[in-house]
């Protein structure tokens, strides 16, 4: 399973990785990456990997697709140490692009569990009853809310890097 993680670089990588990002990292930003003295936190784990990795082809379309958030702003994704390399207010831009696409409303921004259904008045297999297709509409009602779920998770994420000074790191996927 696949989890999205805050944290120091240092919790997640070794010494060399992370001088080698350091030093694309600071071509790209005003300001050098500074490693918090804090442990890490998990933002949200037992991902779907087969659903992180759909939602991350939606971040890559977004030029916003890294495995490694830091905390500072700049626009480019970079490679460094083998990892993509973004930053979390870039990801904050690409999931503002992506909020309508994901049918996320202003009012649920950041929340997680409650139920996203936009036609709660409808029953779902109502739309495709006598054709046979409940199985492949219910397994995109789920597909669809694993998504909302994911861009729920990276906005907290993001949001948490920012207001922590900490990289916000994805595992697995």
């Amino acid at each position: 399973m696949a989890a999205l993680e805050i944290g120091p670089l240092s919790n997640f990588f070794e010494h060399e990785e992370i001088a080698a990002i350091d030093s694309v990292h600071v071509e790209y930003a005003a300001a050098p990456h500074v490693d918090a003295d804090d442990d890490s936190h998990m933002v949200e784990d037992n991902l779907d990997e087969d659903a992180l990795a759909d939602f991350r082809d939606h971040l890559e379309a977004n030029e916003a697709g890294a495995i490694v958030y830091l905390p500072t702003e700049f626009e480019d994704v970079f490679e460094a140490a083998g990892y993509k390399v973004g930053s979390s207010h870039a990801l904050l831009v690409a999931l503002a692009n992506m909020r309508d696409d994901m049918g996320i409303d202003e009012d649920d921004v950041g929340e997680v569990g409650e139920d996203d259904d936009e036609d709660d008045d409808e029953p779902a297999d109502s739309l495709v009853a006598g054709i046979g297709y409940e199985e492949d509409a219910s397994a995109i009602d789920l597909k669809d809310e694993q998504m909302r779920h994911l861009w729920r998770c990276f906005y907290r994420g993001a949001t948490a890097s920012i207001e922590r000074g900490l990289a916000l790191v994805v595992k697995g996927g």
